[in-house]
């Protein structure tokens, strides 16, 4: 699978803007199956976490009835982590390799919202690196994707960063850079994101690894 991985600073921290071939067909598809079930309450509000969140069990084989979720998405994710872990400063001998043990995914869906409170600031530990894919964005500068400077005290640089997303985006960070989605007020579109945590280790070539696959934490 070929993609584009551009690289942009953040206090000194990387985040990626990756492209992922072939999935933007199905973006109407998704809201729709989304904005459904949040209509039929299947989907309810802070359940699983702050706003619309599902279980960890996107990425999973058929989950919600959609293959492409596991076979593009976390396919595409977990070949982008592997690509941003070999170029990193990291020199693993020859007979070593970056492998993934776990990659698991979950859908946060942002409407008009009248949550008086913000999302939390958070981080996704233990995981290695965690993605959001943006399948439709709010409107304005509503739900932009907020970084918090892991350095409060330094005077010289802002307490957070955002970052407009478009739809199609796929950003990729460190796990331990904590992060939070803006609130949508006022949005006239659906926001959803794909947000996937994927698990790294270092072993000898050659030893399998599982597809990475499955449900935890996220």
């Amino acid at each position: 699978m070929k993609m584009q991985i551009t690289e942009h600073p953040l206090f000194n921290l990387p985040i990626y803007q990756v492209t992922l071939p072939g999935f933007s067909q199905y973006h109407d598809e998704i809201v729709e199956l989304f904005e459904g079930l949040i209509r039929s309450g299947q989907l309810k509000a802070h359940e699983n976490g702050y706003g619309y969140q599902t279980r960890t069990d996107l990425l999973l084989p058929g989950a919600y009835g959609k293959r492409y979720f596991h076979e593009l998405l976390a396919s595409g994710f977990t070949v982008a982590c592997k690509g941003i872990l070999e170029r990193t400063r990291v020199e693993l001998p020859t007979n070593q390799a970056w492998v993934n043990t776990l990659t698991v995914g979950w859908a946060n869906v942002q409407t008009r919202e009248q949550f008086e409170e913000e999302s939390p600031w958070h981080d996704h530990l233990p995981a290695t690196l965690s993605g959001c894919y943006y399948v439709s964005t709010a409107t304005g500068d509503e739900g932009n994707l907020q970084f918090l400077n892991p350095l409060m005290d330094n005077i010289f640089m802002p307490p957070s960063i955002e970052f407009t997303p478009q739809p199609g985006d796929l950003i990729i960070f460190p796990s331990f850079f904590r992060h939070r989605p803006g609130r949508c007020p006022n949005t006239r579109r659906t926001r959803v994101s794909l947000c996937m945590d994927s698990y790294w280790t270092i072993r000898g070539a050659g030893v399998e690894a599982s597809d990475g696959r499955g449900t935890g934490d996220g």
